[in-house]
């Protein structure tokens, strides 16, 4: 088994599901591909009258979700189908313990890394430390079973220290030299499209959650002039004298004279005042 590994969506989902006896899911929030392999765990497994053991610890938080770590909908869906869901506030240590298999999960937001991108993302977990997170993280874990578990895990670790060969990966992590090339493409890709200031990001992305969009259909040829009106009370805004103060008409189109592409058309209305003039 790999010490470092990456672990994408499809993985991960397939660890969940090939659970046998107990799950242990501690991670900031939940997707929907993963809420549907856990739900699909507990329904395979009713029928062969087994119960897994299926323990979630979130941090369920508005926040959470609007940094794009999970769904709020597929979350209160598992509390709503009975599942065991707890909240840990602003924790960002992840892991997955399926079994007697744990790997910590270095977790991103689906915002900046996409789900099945290859990232290594995951380090296993030792016997002793799947112990004692299981003892730290969930209440469940705490049971006249665990000196037993904690025990058989020293035992279970202290074997595996004896095989130094498994203590070391014969490979070696994929490194490479920074080149002259690399630098100055990196650097002109910053200077063309610069990187946005993430307090000023975060802003904008909540602000954004409250626009309303409108499909607009125009028809004629003076659109050059042509605004829209904002009706004031759908202004996010609460303030009445803000409303009256902010601006309620855009205009549909600018600098239509700066833009090449519009001049076939200045063209044509040229024509056509011509036309008009001498009939």
């Amino acid at each position: 088994m790999d010490y470092f590994k990456a672990i994408t969506k499809t993985g991960l989902n397939k660890l969940v599901e090939a659970t046998k006896d107990s799950l242990y899911l501690c991670m900031p929030s939940i997707h929907k591909e993963l809420a549907d392999a856990i739900t699909n765990l507990s329904y395979s497994n009713s029928f062969e009258d087994k119960e897994v053991g299926i323990h979630i610890l979130l941090d369920f938080d508005a926040q959470t979700f609007r940094q794009g770590y999970g769904d709020c909908s597929e979350v209160t869906e598992l509390i709503k189908g009975g599942f065991d869901v707890k909240s840990l506030q602003d924790n960002r240590i992840s892991f997955i313990i399926s079994d007697d298999i744990g790997y910590y999960l270095f977790i991103e937001s689906r915002s900046l890394i996409p789900a099945e991108k290859e990232t290594i993302n995951a380090v296993k977990i030792d016997p002793v430390s799947m112990v004692r997170l299981k003892h730290f993280y969930f209440e469940k874990a705490k049971n006249e079973e665990f000196e037993d578990e904690l025990t058989n895990a020293i035992i279970e670790e202290s074997d595996l220290l004896k095989d130094r060969a498994n203590l070391v990966s014969p490979q070696s992590a994929l490194i490479k030299e920074i080149s002259d090339k690399q630098v100055s493409d990196v650097k002109k890709d910053i200077e063309d499209t610069p990187p946005i200031h993430p307090d000023f990001k975060r802003t904008i992305e909540y602000y954004t959650n409250k626009f309303q969009y409108a499909e607009l259909r125009f028809e004629g040829q003076n659109f050059k002039h042509f605004s829209i009106s904002i009706p004031s009370k759908v202004l996010p805004y609460r303030n009445i004298e803000l409303r009256k103060k902010l601006l309620t008409k855009l205009k549909l189109f600018q600098n239509i004279g700066d833009n090449e592409k519009f001049v076939p058309f200045e063209e044509i209305i040229t024509k056509k005042k011509a036309i008009v003039k001498n009939s």
